[in-house]
């Protein structure tokens, strides 16, 4: 397969495989919550800057709307509905985070039982390698 291929593994499936292994193997390198919470808080931010720049940069389709038109319907919903939407989608979204950082946590604690030394960077590792071969980077340029 190469390079350019759409079902091959992008530079960027791996960039984001890797940062997704290293992200859920962080309580195994970095004992305090207060230091990772800082560290993860950058990433974030620094995630969110690169997708805008590439936006920006590169005039990705998914996220420049430059081409609709007055004659294109475009969606459009409610202010009340879409504070709805969102704080839902939000709250949705935090629980979800929390129930999965409780299976993690009660996950590494069995792991540690069986003997694992560094259990979060086992589980990081999966879910890092599940996200390199789902290739989220074609799913960003359709």
């Amino acid at each position: 397969m190469a390079g350019g291929d759409k079902e091959s593994v992008q530079p960027l499936d791996v960039a984001l495989g890797v940062g997704t292994a290293l992200w859920y193997a962080l309580p195994d390198v970095v004992e305090s919550r207060r230091v990772r919470g800082v560290v993860k808080t950058a990433v974030v931010v620094g995630g969110a800057g690169l997708v805008a720049v590439r936006a920006h940069v590169r005039h990705d389709p998914v996220l420049d709307d430059s081409d609709v038109t007055e004659e294109q319907p475009t969606a459009s919903m409610a202010p009340g509905r879409a504070a709805a939407t969102v704080a839902v989608t939000s709250l949705a979204s935090i629980a979800g985070t929390v129930l999965l950082d409780r299976c993690m946590v009660a996950t590494a604690r069995r792991l540690r039982g069986h003997g694992v030394r560094r259990p979060y960077t086992v589980m990081g590792a999966g879910i890092g390698a599940a996200a390199i071969v789902s290739r989220p980077s074609q799913t960003w340029r359709g």
